[in-house]
């Protein structure tokens, strides 16, 4: 973890207080899924996990607080990326680096990832930095409008089967939801910042 990244991720939490808001949505997401919950920051291309809640299942994900991952193959980040202009997306993926198989690494296919993400509200991670490890996420709104960050929960593949992931998302979006509104989100806010971007109506919770 870079420095700028975690002076990033600290000025967040002392900013919004994040940190303190989203961590019973955490926990109580935890015990919903029975997986691993985070939260997660933007930060030039990377996600930094600013809050980790850890399931009792004895084979996880693990990524510890302070990671910084590449955005455009973590669900955290892709939740993130979906709301961002067309500008930032470009600059932050110039250069889409293969993990595993599964990652995307063309850009008019993370374009229509990104596009599918606003359509779904959430977004997923099919084992696409690290081999068999998957999560679900959702986009965190703030009082301006803008995405403020992404809650998720990860795990191995095989506990995350497309019927556990459609489950996992609602549930998701669901606290991802709460957690907006307690950092002052409106729709209102919401539309008139996406509107500044250039690009169509996004999903709306």
């Amino acid at each position: 973890l870079s420095l700028k990244a975690w002076q990033v991720g600290v000025a967040v939490l002392s900013r919004m207080d994040v940190k303190q808001i989203a961590e019973p949505h955490l926990r109580s997401l935890v015990e919903a899924t029975n997986e691993s919950a985070n939260l997660s920051v933007f930060n030039g291309g990377e996600v930094v996990y600013l809050v980790r809640i850890e399931c009792e299942q004895p084979i996880r994900a693990h990524f510890p607080v302070g990671a910084s991952l590449p955005a455009y193959c973590t669900s955290t980040g892709k939740a993130i990326l979906a709301y961002q202009s067309e500008g930032v997306v470009r600059a932050c993926c110039g250069r889409l680096r293969r993990y595993t198989p599964r990652t995307i690494t063309n850009e008019r296919k993370l374009a229509e990832e990104l596009a599918r993400i606003r359509r779904s509200g959430y977004a997923v991670n099919l084992g696409e930095f690290r081999d068999n490890v998957y999560g679900v996420a959702a986009p965190v709104w703030n009082a301006e409008g803008g995405v403020e960050a992404a809650v998720a929960v990860s795990g191995p593949a095989d506990r995350f089967r497309a019927s556990a992931i459609r489950k996992f998302a609602e549930v998701v979006k669901e606290h991802a939801q709460q957690i907006s509104r307690e950092l002052g989100y409106s729709p209102t806010r919401k539309l008139r910042a996406w509107n500044a971007t250039g690009a169509k109506k996004p999903h709306l919770p």
